[in-house]
């Protein structure tokens, strides 16, 4: 399935997804949860026993040249199996 003006790109730190527009967005992310208006969402990959202690700053880091250039990003960092 495509929609017409989104990107996603899967690779191994992230799942990115970025649009040509502002789109309507609900995340239950750690970072950035909630509905927000966003061109880009940024799902990052962390190990099980990931901390949380610096959740932010490890989507600021994986996010930075990811996201450059796409206002109003919405970011998340999730840990399968288990919650921040």
């Amino acid at each position: 399935m495509t929609i017409d003006g989104v990107a996603t790109r899967v690779g191994p730190e992230a799942v990115v997804v970025t649009a040509e527009r502002e789109l309507s967005v609900l995340s239950s992310a750690v970072v950035g949860g909630g509905f927000a208006r966003a061109r880009a969402v940024l799902n990052v990959h962390v190990p099980k026993n990931f901390a949380c202690a610096d959740a932010e700053g490890t989507v600021a880091a994986a996010g930075g040249a990811v996201l450059s250039g796409a206002p109003a990003a919405a970011s998340a960092c999730r840990r399968r199996g288990s919650r921040c």
